[in-house]
């Protein structure tokens, strides 16, 4: 074949030297520079936490000098109820009495004996054999009579009879006192009373007829 001119010879790359500027070029790439976007982005948001920090204390501060409304204060009414003291009733009640009270009107009679006969001063009650003291008023009866040694008391008044025996002790003359537990009868001439247990005289009676010895 013919040639013309000079020849060119293409160049002949060795496998050695291909590889070797591979790598080169992929070496020289270029390196990623500093992420300084984030420290701008972290700056940005510390100051606006810091802001929103300022904003609330000056808010808390105001709040607090701010003067707070009193609520009106209720009116208190006080009322003052008296109450009336309790009143106490007494009522005194007479313990029993052995003789029943006499309910007809006291008769004047004269404190000397009558000097009547022994049997018409005494009823079937009162009636004895040795009779001391012994008086009426028609409607009641009495007497002291001796038997043996001590004094027997007979009483008659209102329909009952009472007799005691050595309860009676003789103060004079047509006088005696009479221990009728609770009561006490004293006798003296035309006047029987009774006495309860506090020496509150409890009945008296009037004698037009007596006599004593």
């Amino acid at each position: 074949m013919t040639q013309w001119g000079p020849q060119h010879q293409q160049p002949q790359w060795q496998d050695n030297q291909q590889w070797q500027t591979s790598t080169s070029q992929w070496q020289q790439a270029p390196q990623p520079q500093p992420r300084r976007n984030g420290w701008v982005i972290g700056l940005g948001v510390a100051a606006l936490v810091l802001l929103g920090l300022l904003a609330a204390l000056m808010l808390s501060t105001r709040d607090d000098s701010d003067p707070v409304a009193e609520a009106p204060s209720s009116t208190q009414t006080t009322v003052t109820v008296e109450e009336q003291a309790p009143v106490t009733v007494t009522e005194t009640v007479q313990p029993p009495v052995t003789v029943t009270d006499r309910t007809t009107v006291r008769q004047t009679v004269t404190t000397q004996p009558s000097g009547s006969d022994w049997g018409r001063l005494m009823n079937g009650v009162t009636a004895c054999s040795n009779p001391e003291y012994a008086a009426t008023n028609g409607t009641d009866y009495v007497s002291v009579c001796r038997s043996g040694g001590t004094r027997v008391y007979h009483g008659w008044f209102n329909g009952k009879a009472l007799e005691l025996e050595g309860k009676t002790t003789r103060e004079g003359y047509g006088e005696y006192t009479v221990d009728a537990n609770p009561n006490t009868i004293e006798i003296d001439g035309s006047e029987v009373d009774v006495y309860d247990a506090d020496g509150d005289l409890a009945a008296s009676f009037a004698m037009s007829n007596w006599d004593a010895k």
